[in-house]
């Protein structure tokens, strides 16, 4: 199973569905946040923070059913995500799967900062 830093760095489009499973832990969750899209549409989506060993990434879910899922420090398995490598991010749609998972071994686990996203990541090597 590949990890964060390797899906991000890897060649391919800016912005591309990733099929294959990838694990991560909760590290932050804000609350939910209401908005029109450009057809006029009422929608909501949730922004949180997800790391594995390796590095630490921003997340959207678009699909606020599954947001009961996630609490910080719960690990998951999610399929069927769309990655930005150019903004180091995951999106996570209607056609996602969310899993509930073993933890990873070697992600810290910490309070969150002010803003709601944990702090006890490092992003550098």
């Amino acid at each position: 199973m590949k990890t964060l830093k390797e899906i991000f760095e890897e060649g391919g489009a800016a912005s591309a569905p990733y099929n294959t499973a990838l694990k991560v832990q909760v590290c932050g969750v804000r609350d939910v946040v209401n908005y029109k899209n450009s057809s006029g549409e009422q929608r909501q989506s949730l922004t949180m923070g997800l790391a594995d060993h390796t590095m630490a990434a921003k997340a959207i879910l678009y699909d606020v059913t599954k947001a009961n899922m996630l609490k910080v420090g719960t690990t998951l398995m999610l399929l069927n995500v769309i990655i930005k490598r150019d903004s180091k991010s995951v999106v996570m749609t209607n056609r996602s799967k969310l899993l509930k998972n073993k933890p990873i071994l070697g992600v810290p686990s910490s309070p969150p900062d002010q803003r709601g996203f944990g702090t006890g990541v490092s992003t550098t090597s």
